[in-house]
């Protein structure tokens, strides 16, 4: 939560989800939550680390789509968490302009898989920018996906899932694209669900629940 910090709750019951714990610091990277029942503990924070719209955690690094830049955390000791990088360069011509807003990881353990680790970023206008992390402190883009279907309104990517080859990415005001991203450096924009005018929200982000 940008502002109120991290928030534990338990979703055992989707129909009746319960707070067990929070931490009031929005800069947080690392908690106790060993007895997550209990109040977690605060172990480190990192400095100032501005707006961090999500994070995602994987082979011990947070990446942390912060708006303006990704940012790569070592939390391999929680402890003693650490900045590796920064990295904003996604598109030609450089920065995000506040663009880096949703984010998700997917981790591929094959032997034979071309990458090891791979974020998937909204990035507002930009829109789904995919990037190799395999090496933490060496990110490289892998693509831009910003082609939309003929008279959609311009892109505004705030929210990303992956499951298998499908990225859905939510946008405010376009609904939710689904882009193939077996080839994570070829996306293809397979599909578009366009909210009605009369929907009393607009998505800001997306969850994909497998049955």
């Amino acid at each position: 939560d940008r502002w109120n910090g991290l928030i534990l709750a338990d979703v055992s019951n989707p129909a009746a989800p319960t707070i067990m714990g929070d931490v009031e610091n929005h800069a947080a990277l690392a908690c106790e939550i060993a007895h997550p029942g209990d109040d977690p503990a605060l172990l480190q924070c990192l400095g100032d680390s501005g707006s961090i719209e999500e994070i995602a955690i994987g082979g011990g690094h947070a990446f942390l789509a912060a708006r303006d830049t990704l940012m790569i955390v070592n939390v391999g000791d929680p402890l003693n968490p650490y900045l590796l990088t920064t990295f904003d360069d996604f598109v030609s011509g450089g920065d995000l302009d506040g663009g880096a807003f949703g984010i998700d990881l997917v981790e591929h353990p094959e032997p034979d898989a071309p990458y090891e680790r791979v974020a998937y970023i909204a990035a507002l206008d930009k829109g789904l920018v995919i990037v190799d992390v395999s090496k933490a402190h060496e990110p490289a883009v892998l693509s831009v996906a910003s082609n939309l279907f003929p008279g959609s309104a311009p892109f505004d990517a705030r929210g990303v899932e992956v499951v298998g080859n499908t990225a859905v990415v939510s946008d405010p005001t376009g609904g939710w694209y689904i882009y193939d991203v077996s080839d994570p450096t070829a996306p293809v924009l397979r599909d578009q669900y366009t909210l009605n005018l009369n929907d009393p929200f607009t998505p800001h982000d997306t969850t994909i629940a497998l049955p």
